[in-house]
């Protein structure tokens, strides 16, 4: 039996690949830090020992060693380790296209959107009766048993990311370039990744080359009506069959049980896949109409009364890009037009944060008040000069009740006070942020 060891194993993608590899007969196990994660629970039910820390020897017995790039990569000791003893190394990005070579794969790429996208697939299909295998980048999604399985099927949906495989190594690309689609999917172009891409002609090329690796006997999804919509198109279209999508133009017959014109446009890409696939418009439509969503994407995690004279409710949500934060927001606007929008916001990496500052400023204009925490840092990214407070300086630019605090436990301090009756209170970010929700007693 094939022996996997998982550097870095309560990440959401590689917790997702150990039940993967778990379901395909391998042994499996890895190692991580103590904090409690929103996937421990999904390793301790398969029963998956997890090594606290990195100091643990691996055993000479291993015969794969998958690492991640969030604990400094092919530096991080256990992997040097396992280098060392001639163990073979391969990196989370690597290690998902070598699971899956053998399937159809229906790789969803995009600056937004690829979690909630990936998962309506993945439940229509199901829900057509097709065993699909999958690996999704949230820890549940409602009707699915898992975020990551292996399937009976030929096909395989899959996020395709667009951030490279491991920072630390000068050698390593894209992590969706390791991947051969059956049918590529372009959810967006925009900007994103600064410490990666420079600027956005080497952020678009990137994409170029995602789509030029789809099977010609496949198909490319595009979202046309972007600003290198058209160049993506007009770059791909001789080599694979192109199926335009456009914002504005939703599938016809969706009704969907949550809110956002970016969740009816995620939506329109799903149906698409599955119609492409021969699955039933009827069984298409009722089955993205009854999807529930999925963590973390506009969730509603609590709605009450906090006390006899306030009632409230609390959203989560992952945005932490620009166009993300206003769509989020304009998603809540459009269900609660006359109550007060209160989004605490941590934004995600010095390097974002500073490359896109100006359209951070602009993002919060559907919130009444705007309460910033400091920023979540990188692996790579020790300290830094640049900070919440310069953020929230940039946001009280456009917008005026703007606050900075410097620790969750004033921003919980500070919502206990200053939440009123019908306030609805959005917790956003890609950090940790979420964690003050268990603690919020309002």
């Amino acid at each position: 039996m094939m022996k996997i060891y998982f550097v870095g194993i309560k990440g959401v993608g590689m917790a997702g690949l150990a039940v993967i590899a778990q379901e395909q007969g391998f042994e499996v196990s890895g190692s991580d830090v103590a904090d409690e994660f929103i996937t421990d629970k999904i390793l301790r039910d398969r029963k998956i020992t997890i090594d606290i820390g990195f100091d643990k020897i691996i055993s000479p017995r291993t015969d794969l060693v998958i690492y991640t790039a969030a604990h400094n990569g092919k530096d991080n000791p256990q992997v040097k380790q396992a280098t060392d003893l001639k163990i073979k190394v391969m990196s989370y990005g690597k290690a998902i296209a070598y699971f899956i070579r053998s399937k159809k794969v229906i790789a969803v790429s995009g600056t937004h959107g690829k979690t909630t996208t990936t998962a309506m697939i993945v439940k229509t299909l199901v829900d057509a009766g097709i065993d699909t295998g999958y690996l999704i980048g949230a820890a549940s999604v409602c009707g699915l048993k898992n975020s990551a399985h292996w399937g009976k099927s030929d096909y395989f949906v899959v996020e395709a990311d667009e951030y490279t495989a491991d920072p630390q190594d000068v050698k390593s690309r894209a992590k969706f370039l390791y991947l051969n689609p059956y049918i590529s999917i372009v959810l967006s172009t925009e900007y994103d990744h600064p410490d990666i891409y420079p600027n956005e002609k080497s952020y678009f090329n990137v994409y170029k080359k995602f789509v030029k690796r789809t099977d010609p006997k496949g198909l490319a999804i595009i979202r046309a009506d972007e600003k290198f919509s058209q160049r993506l198109i007009k770059s791909a279209k001789s080599k694979v069959k192109i199926r335009p999508i456009f914002f504005q133009k939703p599938f016809i017959g969706l009704r969907l049980k949550f809110f956002g014109q970016h969740n009816l446009f995620n939506a329109t890409v799903a149906a698409y896949v599955c119609r492409f696939l021969g699955v039933n418009t009827k069984v298409i439509k009722k089955s993205l109409n009854n999807f529930q969503g999925l963590q973390r994407r506009l969730e509603l995690r609590f709605d009450g009364k906090i006390d006899p004279d306030r009632k409230v409710k609390i959203y989560d949500d992952y945005a932490h890009h620009p166009t993300e934060i206003q769509n989020a927001l304009e998603a809540l606007r459009s269900q609660y037009n006359r109550n007060r929008i209160i989004c605490v916001f941590q934004s995600h990496t010095v390097s974002r944060t500073q490359a896109l500052l100006s359209d951070f400023g602009k993002s919060f204009s559907e919130a009444n008040k705007v309460l910033v925490a400091p920023i979540f840092l990188s692996a790579r990214e020790k300290t830094s000069d640049f900070t919440g407070e310069d953020l929230a300086r940039e946001i009280s630019k456009h917008h005026k009740d703007t606050i900075y605090l410097d620790n969750f436990s004033k921003i919980i301090d500070f919502l206990q006070k200053e939440v009123k009756d019908n306030d609805v209170v959005v917790i956003m970010g890609a950090g940790d942020i979420y964690k003050i929700i268990s603690n919020l007693t309002i």
